[in-house]
């Protein structure tokens, strides 16, 4: 069973958006079943492409935002700031070998991507397809 599952709910109809949401359910789901691993080349692997995605994933959202002029940009993107670096100070904790890939990173991650969906991506998502976004 996987960690995180997406449904349908989930989905905001636009290609890209959810192909990004997909892939970042799909790293945390292989981190998860990291747990209690060495931290080793794949784990670091992992938490790299967990951070390309996000990156990517962010700024796709947000050029649309800017483009489309939508009126919470500033609010999503100061969440997909604090998010990242969060990931990324975790990351870097991790590899100085401060902390070890723990649930409680992964059920933030979780917690997290919910929240955010439901409070900033699905009404997002509803102005962008307005816009005529797919």
């Amino acid at each position: 069973m996987n960690f995180i599952e997406l449904t349908d709910h989930e989905i905001v109809n636009i290609e890209k958006i959810d192909q990004q949401h997909s892939q970042y359910v799909k790293i945390v789901n292989k981190l998860y079943d990291q747990l209690g691993a060495k931290f080793d080349g794949e784990t670091k692997r992992l938490f790299a492409e967990l951070k390309n995605v996000l990156r990517e994933h962010f700024d796709t959202e947000e050029e649309l935002m800017k483009e489309y002029k939508y009126v919470n940009y500033f609010s999503h993107k100061l969440e997909h700031d604090r998010f990242y670096n969060f990931v990324d100070d975790y990351s870097k904790n991790i590899s100085n070998g401060n902390t070890k890939l723990d649930l409680e990173f992964l059920k933030s991650n979780k917690r997290w991507f919910f929240n955010h969906f439901e409070f900033n991506d699905k009404k997002c998502g509803e102005f962008l397809t307005t816009q005529g976004v797919s």
